[in-house]
């Protein structure tokens, strides 16, 4: 498998205990399915919900996965193009 990152997930997350790590696995399937080297990265704002935990817990076990946790929750912002 190339060792060059190939696919990047963005995942952004708030008080999502429910379904990260469902999230996070199926994103990991697929690329292993399709043979793809892969990043997750996770931009987590504020969550104060478990949410962290189940990010941490599961990335120590995948070196691809990639971590920006606030301290606190920002406001939202848009983007338009």
């Amino acid at each position: 498998m190339n060792t060059q990152v190939e696919l990047s997930f963005i995942v952004l997350t708030w008080n999502s205990e429910r379904y990260i790590n469902d999230c996070i696995l199926s994103c990991l399937k697929k690329c292993k399915e399709e043979e793809i080297n892969a990043e997750i990265i996770i931009i987590d704002n504020g969550s104060n919900d478990k949410t962290k935990e189940i990010i941490k817990s599961t990335q120590v076990k995948h070196d691809n996965i990639l971590t920006l946790i606030s301290s606190v929750r920002l406001e939202s912002c848009m983007s338009f193009f």
